[in-house]
């Protein structure tokens, strides 16, 4: 009777700390989830009891790399806002033309003028456009970017308390 009693312990306080333990990469797994649902905003915690050094330098990765896709996702937001801005103001101007052109009445150096000023400002639209689309041709060279990689090696080590800061790049 005593071994059972012994063994349901045991059980309870093992799955006590595998819970424990693998909380920090629950947490992880979470925040990836809610990452890819386009939370931009979402970060891990770091830091806990349970959490080891290991775990610790991938959700400071995790955050890393969530600050740089959240920071290339408001530059996006922001260069389709001008883009779209850039787009907008010439068409004001040039439906106005397009009006003064169609009446039945148009002078036809009013007309040149107008066509002149139509393409000034088609022009003027062609701009944002190339810049939109430089990134998408085939022979378009990827944006340097900061990526650092993680040491292979250090996943290998024994589990320790966390350090404050784990370094991210090669060693020194």
């Amino acid at each position: 009777g005593a071994a059972v009693g012994e063994g349901g312990g045991g059980s309870v306080v093992g799955l006590l700390i595998s819970r424990t333990l693998a909380s920090p990469l629950a947490n992880l797994a979470g925040a990836a989830r809610a990452f890819a649902a386009h939370d931009w905003s979402r970060r891990v915690k770091v830091g806990g009891l349970a959490e080891t050094a290991e775990v610790a330098e991938v959700a400071h990765a995790f955050n890393d790399m969530a600050d740089a896709l959240q920071h290339g996702e408001t530059l996006r937001r922001n260069m389709t806002a001008d883009i779209a801005h850039e787009l907008r103001t010439p068409l004001t101007p040039i439906r106005g033309y397009v009006e003064a052109l169609s009446a039945d009445d148009a002078d036809p150096e009013d007309s040149q003028r107008f066509l002149a000023t139509i393409a000034r400002h088609t022009e003027r639209m062609d701009r944002p456009v190339k810049t939109l689309l430089r990134p998408a041709r085939p022979d378009a060279r990827p944006e340097p970017t900061a990526v650092t990689a993680a040491r292979p090696t250090s996943l290998a080590q024994p589990a320790r308390a966390p350090p404050t800061r784990p370094p991210l790049g090669p060693p020194p």
